[in-house]
């Protein structure tokens, strides 16, 4: 990741170490809110299929990316649109 020239001084070491040190934990840290955020997500996503899963009459999901892509349709909608 890094490189330090000859003649290397020790407080230029340090000072590197000291940064891949603390890139190291902030990287460790995103990580770490990026899968919290993840789970949520997915909790969300969860919660929202139970809820179409459970409406009466006519549902539809679709998604977009880049086309259009139905990815739920409630029986209500099928009997109508066949």
């Amino acid at each position: 990741m890094d490189y330090i020239t000859k003649p290397f001084h020790a407080a230029e070491v340090l000072a590197r170490v000291h940064t891949h040190l603390s890139l190291r934990k902030m990287h460790e840290v995103l990580e770490e809110k990026n899968s919290i955020i993840a789970h949520a997500l997915d909790e969300k996503s969860r919660q929202l299929d139970t809820l179409i899963d459970n409406l009466p009459g006519m549902v539809y999901r679709s998604s977009f990316d880049g086309d259009w892509h139905t990815t739920f349709v409630s029986d209500g909608c099928q009997a109508l649109t066949g």
